[in-house]
């Protein structure tokens, strides 16, 4: 993910990553391209195809994996200026996830989450499970591969 000043109307092309299948499944790098429009909308598009429109709300993060590009939703509330609150729930290719987590009022992840891993993808379905106080992680987290724990991280 990248964060970053962008511009209404522009389009700025973007590196991303990909997956492929080479005997086992890896990431490549990829091309694709994002334009702000002057609705509050990111669309991301690859070789004239759109592939992802979304509300900008006050989001300056920008998604560079193509699979989650074109796989990932996450759903949950907005509270004042924007800012994500409540319980906030992931779906792939419309399927519920069983990960997520809670924010508060100000925006800031609070309690247990389930994050997933920044390449997740189909064939990466790797988590991390960990507490979060005020927005930083707490304690332990561990490490899933397929809902299978593999190891353990202190923070």
């Amino acid at each position: 993910m990248i964060q970053n000043n962008w511009c209404q109307g522009e389009i700025y092309n973007i590196s991303g990553r990909q997956g492929f299948y080479s005997y086992y499944w890896l990431f490549e790098k990829t091309t694709f391209q994002i334009k702000f429009t002057n609705d509050s909308e990111i669309i991301y598009s690859q070789f004239g195809n759109i592939l992802r429109t979304e509300d900008k709300k006050n989001k300056t993060i920008i998604m560079t994996n193509l699979e989650q590009i074109k796989h990932l939703k996450w759903e949950g509330e907005y509270g004042i200026n924007n800012v994500q609150t409540g319980k906030w729930i992931a779906f792939w290719k419309g399927k519920q996830l069983d990960v997520g987590g809670e924010y508060n009022e100000n925006g800031l992840k609070i309690g247990k989450w389930i994050e997933l891993f920044e390449n997740y993808w189909e064939y990466s379905p790797v988590t991390y499970i960990g507490e979060y106080q005020d927005g930083n992680k707490q304690g332990i987290w561990d490490t899933f591969y397929e809902k299978q724990k593999m190891q353990q991280l202190i923070n």
